[in-house]
């Protein structure tokens, strides 16, 4: 829907955000940076998942970065990363920063991604009445019975 649109003629919305940076990448041939700021629950997770993935289909999406990388990375992120807290059910509990790189074309050429865990001590000391990382309890989930118990 927003593709090929005009800046101005856009409502506001993520996409549109997204459109502005590439397009600025393209026209300027600098780096252009999108920060998602808000408070806990806001949707910034979420809104950085629409953006990398405009980024990705924008840069003709190739083997380099796909939208089914884009899902395993998130996912991978999300098992170690998130936990359920008091505010939400599955809090983000890392920053990240994600960069894709372009050729003078607009093509992807490659892809980083640099994290920091903000809550390394939630592994051996939780937070009362607060869960752990979601991975704990989805390795337990295949678990039987009998490997549960030991």
């Amino acid at each position: 829907m927003f593709k090929g649109c005009k800046i101005e003629d856009m409502p506001p919305h993520i996409y549109s955000v997204a459109q502005s940076a590439y397009r600025a990448l393209l026209t300027t041939k600098k780096d252009q940076s999108v920060a998602l700021l808000g408070r806990a629950g806001s949707g910034k997770s979420t809104n950085f998942r629409h953006v990398v993935s405009y980024l990705a289909l924008a840069g003709g999406e190739s083997s380099i970065l796909s939208l089914d990388k884009l899902s395993g990375i998130h996912t991978i992120l999300e098992a170690f990363g998130n936990s359920r807290t008091l505010l939400n059910a599955n809090a983000t509990r890392f920053s990240q920063i994600f960069s894709v790189h372009y050729d003078h074309s607009g093509s992807i050429v490659s892809g980083s991604i640099q994290v920091l865990m903000l809550e390394r001590n939630r592994v051996v000391r939780r937070p009362e009445g607060e869960p752990n990382f979601n991975v704990f309890y989805q390795l337990l989930a295949g678990l039987d019975n009998n490997l549960r118990r030991v």
